[in-house]
């Protein structure tokens, strides 16, 4: 009996200290706290977020994805925002499939977009358009190119594509750059 009680104190504390420390964010209340800012949207993490970028192939995250470009427009009626980023802690999250559909939505229902391929070591979007992607973001940093001249036009009405372009040696200084 008490081998059985020792056992349970030394687990309630491994439980308890493995608890203390534990930095993970599970709910957006937690993130509400942190950055004192509201959750625009939740996206659920879904195997066709690895690879699809057609809202109604996305099965549980489309109806996400699209509560989040309607949550978009209200953030602030009187100045919407001009720029959105998406990014994740990790590579393979569902980044390019998830701005790959937000900016088909927001296309969609009437807002001329830009998307911005800025991801210079694994870019993605051109291959997803099938459009093609050596001329870009790359070539307007580095003012070989107006911006308006490497834009190119998706099948998607009011959506154009600015493709990563060639990929340089040195991506993260080349973004960090003023330009």
């Amino acid at each position: 009996l008490l081998g059985i009680g020792l056992g349970l104190v030394v687990g309630f504390t491994i439980a308890f200290v493995r608890r203390s420390v534990d930095n993970r964010v599970r709910h957006a209340d937690e993130v509400e706290t942190m950055t004192e800012a509201g959750v625009l949207g939740i996206i659920p993490k879904t195997p066709a977020l690895s690879g699809r970028s057609d809202a109604a192939e996305l099965g549980t995250a489309s109806e996400s994805l699209r509560q989040l470009r309607t949550n978009l427009r209200f953030v602030n009626v009187d100045q919407p925002p001009r720029s959105i980023v998406v990014t994740s802690a990790n590579p393979s999250e569902g980044k390019s499939t998830v701005s790959t559909t937000l900016a088909r939505l927001l296309a969609k229902s009437g807002q001329p977009t830009i998307l911005i391929d800025a991801d210079l070591r694994r870019p993605a979007q051109a291959k997803r358009f099938g459009l093609d992607g050596s001329v870009g973001l790359t070539h307007v940093l580095t003012g070989d190119l107006p911006v308006a001249d490497a834009l190119l036009q998706t099948e998607t009405p009011l959506l154009q594509l600015l493709p990563a372009g060639r990929i340089p040696p040195n991506p993260s200084e080349l973004v960090g750059s003023q330009r």
